[in-house]
């Protein structure tokens, strides 16, 4: 808890840096001797960012807290210092395109938790989620919008087209946004951002996780 509230004394004065993280954590019911760096970084990716998102440019916090997750979700990964990160994630070879990725076919074994962070850190993603098959919400990590809504309309529109083949995976992007979906029987997994969020950076984090199965 003391790194992260390093890190965001960058953000905060001290005092209300750890404030913040103190009250995230009682609001989970947790104690700081139950705090691992995965609980933090979802700490800090949920209710730290909701918390401090109308005080404190948005696009700065979150790019700030998703380093600061990184480093606490990454075991070997180097103590987060303060400091500007690039806005862009690096290219990613073609064949991590939508089109010829294999990355759709992720399992969840035991682990989901462990998918949405991989997936909520990426630079231009917003949040993630994990759906029932009928659209509800099971977890999230960040910020997805609407996210019971978002649920259904997935549930409802991928089992339609289920219909039709096996579906690997869907794509939409609009003005506003952008949305991955992926089926997990019985579940679907859901990654939102940007209308520039890098489609070939998640499907490449898809491919990996899915390879360390």
């Amino acid at each position: 808890m003391e790194r992260a509230r390093t890190a965001l004394s960058a953000l905060l004065p001290g005092r209300a840096a750890r404030r913040v993280l103190e009250r995230a954590v009682e609001a989970e019911g947790l104690s700081e001797d139950q705090l691992d760096g995965e609980r933090m970084a979802s700490l800090l990716l949920g209710r730290v960012y909701h918390d401090l998102r109308d005080t404190l440019p948005r696009a700065t916090l979150r790019r700030e807290l998703k380093r600061l997750a990184r480093s606490l979700h990454d075991p070997v990964a180097a103590p987060a210092q303060p400091a500007a990160v690039p806005a862009q994630p690096a290219a990613v070879p073609a064949a991590a395109s939508p089109g010829a990725s294999e990355s759709a076919r992720v399992r969840f074994a035991g682990d989901a938790e462990d998918v949405l962070m991989a997936l909520a850190v990426l630079e231009g993603v917003d949040g993630t989620a994990v759906f029932d098959d009928v659209g509800r919400a099971l977890s999230t990590r960040g910020e997805v919008n609407e996210a019971d809504a978002l649920g259904r309309v997935i549930a409802a529109g991928g089992s339609l087209l289920l219909r039709h083949g096996e579906l690997r995976s869907l794509c939409v992007t609009t003005t506003g946004g952008s949305l991955i979906a992926v089926p997990v029987p019985p579940r679907w997994l859901a990654v939102s951002g940007a209308p520039d969020m890098n489609l070939g950076a998640v499907y490449a984090a898809l491919t990996a996780l899915e390879e360390e199965r």
